[in-house]
């Protein structure tokens, strides 16, 4: 369907197109029908376009619009079942990517899995962008789609759900055993459920925090110790960890060095997330961080699906926690995440390799 079609389908009134989501549909196909020679990038917009018909028609759509979003949506379920489509993805799994409608990579050549190494954000639709990343760039979050994130998300769900305790590594190597498993449509029916829940489709948006919000969630730092507490007054030791077992905690450091944190298991319905702490702002780094029972920092890494931190983004940061804080690095494990290749690694070392590696542009927010 073009864009043309879809307009005149969805609306009995043109220049009454108010709903962003629908807004959005028209964003999508003049994307769609401007990209004729990237199978991949297509499949990605197609994949959009079938959450947003979803979400559209779950959340309860004008009656006007429906019988157009309902047609565009048949048409992008067939895309997806169609084997070209399942071949372009698994191939893209497999790490192929695609020039000018010419695969550059041979299937044979395992390359990088799509998404690997990402935390998955939900995609809201009809914001025209998400946590202020635009359509365009959502697109590249997809990484057809972000496989294990959505995983993650997926297991964290299912175990805070039961509220059986958990560690981040666990979670992780959950997913990883999930992706080795798992068929490419299995991929999609995650990512369809992950991102079409009803919640997502009433819920105005992600949370944001206000100036007073942000601070409940400020870490405080002994200059003298290193050690992490959760009052300004140094009296509560801050710890991730949840009774005898290890937890984590989503972390974002503002430009101006604070750092703030919240444990995983508080977050449980994707409502909150990197970008809820500077209101989509531009941070230092963001990712996953552990702290012991004595505020003593075990563990960080640049694990972020809105900021996409780089390795001299997460160096940056170990600078900062151990010049301005004091943070003893001796044994802290930094997760570096680059292009969805991760490496463990000792702290001291990441911060060492990676000090002069380019860091995000603030342009990129």
């Amino acid at each position: 369907m073009s864009a043309n079609e879809f307009r005149k389908k969805s609306s009995k009134f043109l220049a009454r197109r108010k709903n962003p989501i629908i807004r959005d549909l028209d964003k999508l196909l003049s994307l769609y029908h401007a990209s004729p020679d990237n199978p991949r990038r297509r499949l990605k917009i197609v994949i959009l376009i079938y959450v947003w018909c979803q979400q559209y028609l779950y959340g309860g759509g004008g009656t006007g619009s429906r019988g157009g979003v309902g047609e565009l949506l048949q048409q992008a379920t067939a895309t997806l079942k169609d084997p070209s489509s399942e071949m372009t993805l698994k191939l893209a799994h497999q790490g192929a990517r695609w020039k000018d409608g010419d695969m550059q990579t041979p299937s044979s050549m395992k390359a990088k899995a799509m998404g690997q190494g990402y935390q998955m954000e939900p995609l809201l639709p009809g914001k025209g962008s998400v946590g202020g990343v635009a359509l365009e760039h959502q697109l590249k979050r997809i990484n057809t789609p972000a496989l294990r994130g959505l995983f993650e998300d997926k297991i964290t769900a299912d175990l805070d759900r039961k509220g059986t305790q958990y560690t981040m590594k666990d979670v992780i190597r959950q997913a990883e055993d999930a992706m080795a498993t798992a068929g490419i449509a299995e991929f999609l029916d995650v990512f369809v459920a992950f991102t079409a829940d009803r919640s997502y489709a009433t819920r105005a948006d992600f949370e944001y925090c206000n100036k007073h919000q942000r601070n409940q969630y400020l870490l405080h730092f002994d200059s003298a110790s290193g050690l992490c507490y959760r009052d300004d007054q140094l009296g509560i030791p801050y710890t991730t960890d949840v009774g005898n077992q290890q937890g984590w905690a989503l972390y974002a450091m503002d430009l101006n060095h604070r750092l703030y944190a919240k444990p995983s298991s508080q977050v449980p319905d994707g409502a909150f997330n990197h970008s809820s702490f500077m209101s989509g702002k531009p941070v230092i780094c963001a990712g996953a961080i552990e702290f012991d029972p004595a505020g003593r920092l075990r563990s960080i890494s640049n694990e972020s699906g809105h900021y996409r931190p780089t390795l001299g983004d997460l160096a940056h940061a170990l600078h900062i926690l151990h010049a301005d804080f004091n943070v003893d690095l001796l044994g802290v494990e930094a997760v570096a995440n680059a292009g969805g290749t991760k490496t463990t690694m000792d702290a001291y070392q990441c911060m060492s390799i990676y000090a002069n590696y380019p860091r995000s542009s603030l342009a990129d927010f």
